[in-house]
């Protein structure tokens, strides 16, 4: 498999009008291709979202890890409140054992009717949740329950109560008869129950893993509002706090390119009418729109020591570009209309591009060369 991707991707890099450094044919010589079942289909999604959804799982467990202990210590205090009842049952003759499972139905009743309305909870929340982000549009988002969401609910909820039910059950089993008679008959004649001091070592590391669990999730919870924070407030060398962006999908309506291209000529021309509008201008890809065009380059006098060296993500944008989304110019001159009326192909770089390819040198007026045509900067 490897041999047969490598020779394709050599063919394809041999058939550029440019000659390939040797270096980049020979890494792509040496290339491994990755094979990966395609049972589950694949997904650019899948692969983006992996690592922050396994954040947000880490962060669901151990909200869920609190709840079942906070849940655990009340029927500790429970059961030890019905120790008189319990313990009646164990001089008619009842087992521990029995005892013990009524005890963990009941916990398995409770988190039942807990899982039950955690499902209700998350399939109304999740339509509530895709509604917000499509923003009117629609996201092609199967969000139905099935039997694997089910059965994974099924056996969270048998682990709750394994966990965090069988040590309560096991402690209200083991009552002293003798002990438990006697408080109760004091009780009754107006004394202190005996297991008002009673000491509950399991209560107290119980609350104690609360406590540790709380100061984790806040930690977490706090250490990614400061990087939201710091993410907000990272310079990207636009006016974002004056700059409106318009999203058009006139290609999935069926307009053929030269109705498009009018179509976008007379918007920007209308949005350049409306009353406060500094500049308009228009894009293929748009910014911060999660997608981008990607090409192999060529730079004269650049060696590439990897295929990565020579990739590069462009967008084909309209006249003013710059001015309009509030970006400032280092060096050169900003695109304009009567650009379209020469030969060749134009281009913006940024300060990247221009230190990496051209170090110490001045980029503007420099030539870079495309698989398929020469871009001058």
């Amino acid at each position: 498999m490897s041999t047969i991707v490598r020779q394709a991707v050599v063919d394809h890099v041999s058939a550029f009008k440019f000659s390939p450094p040797a270096n980049v044919l020979a890494a792509a010589r040496t290339d491994t291709a990755w094979v990966s079942s395609g049972a589950r289909g694949f997904s650019r999604l899948r692969s983006n979202f992996h690592a922050p959804l396994l954040i947000l799982m880490a962060g669901v467990s151990l909200l869920l890890l609190i709840v079942c202990a906070n849940v655990a210590n009340l029927l500790l205090a429970r059961a030890i409140a019905r120790g008189r009842e319990i313990g009646v049952r164990l001089a008619l003759g009842a087992g521990r054992g029995r005892l013990v499972r009524q005890l963990l139905t009941e916990s398995l009743v409770l988190a039942l009717v807990g899982a039950v309305g955690g499902l209700l909870v998350a399939s109304w929340g999740s339509r509530l949740l895709v509604a917000l982000a499509a923003d009117g549009g629609r996201i092609p988002l199967d969000l139905g329950l099935d039997l694997p969401v089910l059965a994974f609910t099924l056996l969270l909820s048998l682990a709750a109560v394994a966990l965090f039910g069988l040590a309560p059950a096991l402690r209200a089993s083991r009552v002293d008869l003798a002990t438990t008679m006697r408080a109760h008959a004091r009780a009754v004649g107006g004394g202190f129950g005996a297991t008002t001091g009673r000491r509950m070592p399991a209560a107290k590391l119980l609350i104690a893993g609360q406590v540790a669990l709380s100061v984790v999730l806040l930690t977490g919870a706090a250490l990614l509002v400061r990087s939201l924070r710091a993410l907000e407030q990272q310079p990207t060398g636009l006016d974002r706090e004056h700059l409106l962006i318009v999203d058009l999908d006139v290609g999935a309506r069926g307009y053929p390119e030269a109705r498009r291209n009018a179509l976008v000529q007379d918007l920007a021309g209308r949005f350049a009418g409306i009353a406060g509008v500094a500049g308009v201008s228009y894009s293929e890809n748009g910014i911060f729109s999660g997608t981008e065009s990607q090409s192999s380059i060529s730079v004269e006098g650049f060696t590439a020591r990897t295929p990565d060296d020579s990739a590069v993500a462009y967008d084909q944008v309209g006249p003013r570009y710059a001015a309009a989304i509030g970006a400032r110019l280092l060096q050169g001159r900003d695109l304009e209309a009567r650009d379209n009326n020469q030969t060749g192909y134009l281009a913006l770089v940024n300060e990247s591009f221009a230190r990496f390819y051209f170090p110490g040198a001045n980029a503007v007026g420099k030539w870079f060369k495309t698989d398929t045509t020469s871009v001058l900067i």
